[in-house]
């Protein structure tokens, strides 16, 4: 039965619907018919080799002078090698235009990313007139780098801010992301107050933990940060009176970072001498004694006084100024 037959069946309206439609219209074909279908034809170079060999012999290759490879070691001495020249380089050094009074600076650290200057001088406005503050920042990115220079107007400003905050730091107010809050640590400018000074990346400085050292806990260069600020910071003129007034042989406070009691230093010169009696008797009133304690009487009195004073002068500021 064909579909003809079957659509009769339905009304006039329906039987258009299943009507066949009329044959797609022809169109000149765009494209060559697949049969004569071609690709350009390819000329041969023949003729222009002649012209290859001439440039060959005019233009010789030359080989390529590769440098080797640096290691990590040699770029690092490199770089350490740059910056000590451009760090003993005083000429250059006092060309900058930042660069004020040493005695009037103020260095900071540990400062917040997000701190400007404004802010830095409502914290420290306290203390005295300011004359300038800079904080670091990166000259790529333009971002802080966590540190920064203060320089008061006096002397005395400086001196009383350093020696006021240097033991403890500033705290700050605790953000969300800190355990606890943030102390902005505040020293003096030893670059060009304390005599063969050297920043951390050359190798000197107060920074780091040491924790390589065998003598870190009784380092007397260690770090600030890890000692807890303690008051006796060594080369810091502002708190030598502080370690000299506990007298010529009184003793001084045990050591927060040891832990343990404090040293027996040795009896003056004018003591009593010890009575020699039987040795029983004075093996059972004797008291334990240190190794120190034991040899004191061999040392010659006043050692101790005169290592303290010279100490004391060599790291004074006004001898650093005058020389």
């Amino acid at each position: 039965m064909s579909l003809q037959t079957d659509s009769e069946r339905y009304p006039r309206k329906i039987q258009k619907l299943f009507a066949p439609r009329l044959p797609f219209p022809w169109k000149k074909p765009i494209d060559h018919p697949p049969e004569k279908r071609r690709t350009t034809p390819i000329t041969p170079i023949s003729s222009w080799r002649d012209e290859i060999e001439k440039y060959k012999a005019d233009h010789p290759p030359q080989a390529k002078e590769e440098e080797p490879k640096k290691s990590k070691k040699q770029l690092h001495d490199e770089s350490q090698r740059r910056q000590s020249e451009a760090w003993e380089d005083t000429e250059s050094f006092e060309q900058n235009e930042f660069i004020k009074d040493p005695y009037r600076t103020v260095f900071i650290a540990r400062l917040l990313y997000s701190l400007t200057e404004l802010d830095i001088s409502k914290l420290f406005n306290k203390f005295g007139g300011i004359e300038s503050i800079r904080v670091i920042r990166d000259t790529n990115t333009g971002l802080s780098r966590g540190y920064g220079f203060i320089v008061f107007e006096r002397e005395q400003d400086a001196k009383n801010c350093i020696k006021e905050l240097a033991p403890t730091g500033l705290p700050l107010e605790k953000q969300p992301s800190e355990v606890k809050p943030r102390k902005i640590l505040v020293d003096m400018e030893r670059g060009r107050t304390v005599r063969n000074w050297r920043p951390r990346r050359l190798g000197g400085g107060l920074g780091g933990r040491h924790y390589s050292s065998l003598t870190a806990s009784s380092s007397r260069d260690a770090s600030a940060a890890a000692s807890g600020r303690r008051t006796n910071l060594s080369s810091n003129p502002y708190q030598q009176s502080q370690s000299s007034s506990y007298g010529k042989f009184n003793k001084r406070p045990p050591s927060d970072r040891l832990g343990g009691p404090a040293k027996r230093f040795a009896p003056s010169s004018g003591a009593p001498a010890p009575a020699y009696g039987s040795i029983a008797s004075t093996s059972a009133s004797r008291t334990p004694q240190s190794i120190r304690d034991k040899y004191a009487k061999y040392s010659k009195p006043g050692d101790g006084a005169s290592s303290r004073d010279s100490g004391s002068d060599s790291r004074s500021i006004r001898s650093i100024r005058r020389g």
